[in-house]
């Protein structure tokens, strides 16, 4: 449809998850944990720096936030001790517009509660943003009919909007 696609990486769920289980070993006092998880993430990172580091000049979004940023940057909209993936994709929506995306689009589960939840924040992001295109898919494993008209209204309205911001 004309648009080029920036992705969340896998391991920004990964490293989330690290930083939660980080918090929860210094609050339970779990030394062991935390320093299991704090080797694992330094690990993770490093791996991460030296599959990247080939691609550094031809992808603009290699450079990947800090857990802690996304939580940052998600925190006018959820509290960081909310957990789970809508804090996380409200902050990542939130960094991609920072890194000048023209439109959103949030694939979720079908009924999927943290999707659910970003969705409804997401309408408010959109909102704050000067109505950048925002557009849910929910997948339940059926074709439907709809999703490639919706695609190609949110296509349409993010060339729109990118036309707008220059």
């Amino acid at each position: 449809l004309g648009l080029e696609v920036w992705s969340a990486p896998v391991n920004e769920w990964f490293l989330y998850r690290n930083f939660r289980r980080n918090m929860h070993s210094i609050l339970d006092f779990d030394w062991g944990c935390l320093l299991t998880t704090v080797i694992k993430n330094w690990v993770q990172l490093k791996d991460e720096h030296r599959l990247s580091h080939p691609f550094l000049r031809g992808l603009e979004t290699i450079h990947e936030p800090s857990t802690d940023k996304i939580l940052t940057l998600a925190k006018p909209y959820i509290h960081k001790t909310f957990e789970g993936e809508a804090i996380m994709s409200v902050g990542k929506a939130l960094d991609f517009i920072n890194r000048g995306v023209s439109g959103l689009v949030n694939t979720i589960p079908f009924t999927c509660m943290p999707g659910t939840i970003a969705t409804i924040i997401l309408k408010k992001v959109s909102e704050d943003y000067g109505n950048i295109p925002n557009l849910t898919i929910a997948y339940d494993g059926l074709s439907q009919a709809n999703t490639t008209i919706r695609l190609e209204t949110f296509a349409h309205q993010a060339k729109e909007f990118k036309e707008r911001q220059r």
